[in-house]
């Protein structure tokens, strides 16, 4: 069961429970091996036990890139630096949904190590084309990995 946490909610169009009108997360792309990296999904969130990426809620005032930032680095720790490549804006019923295509530099990559919250359990460095075989990809997450590789 998700975790409690104030603020708005709404519905996506299958009638599935979201914080807010508007979220945004950061796929993490490395340049060197061109891998992507995912996080698996705590029991305590929404969409639990399947790989995704790390974002929330875009709080009142806060725009899309701003707040996948601040979500990352609040499931991640500290972040290297990103290189802003592409975005994916994915709207179903009430709820939006931004993704931002980050690239991190090889030699970042192969040093930075991330510090989890509560929000996700593992993570993970995935080359696309073995995506096909995870099963537990969240749908959209899935949907971007796909067209930007």
């Amino acid at each position: 069961m998700p975790r409690e946490e104030s603020g708005e909610m709404s519905v996506d169009a299958e009638g599935r429970p979201r914080w807010g009108r508007r979220a945004a997360g950061l796929l993490i792309q490395r340049e060197d091996t061109l891998d992507f990296l995912l996080v698996l999904r705590s029991e305590d969130v929404m969409d639990p036990h399947v790989l995704g990426i790390p974002g929330g809620r875009v709080e009142p005032g806060e725009s899309e890139e701003a707040a996948a930032v601040s979500e990352a680095r609040e499931e991640l720790g500290a972040l290297p630096e990103l290189r802003f490549v592409d975005k994916d804006v994915y709207t179903s019923g009430e709820f939006t949904y931004t993704t931002f295509l980050v690239m991190m530099s090889a030699a970042d990559a192969k040093k930075w190590t991330p510090e989890l919250n509560w929000e996700n359990d593992a993570w993970v460095w995935v080359d696309p084309d073995g995506l096909r075989e995870v099963a537990e990809v969240h749908p959209n997450v899935r949907k971007v990995i796909e067209k930007w590789s």
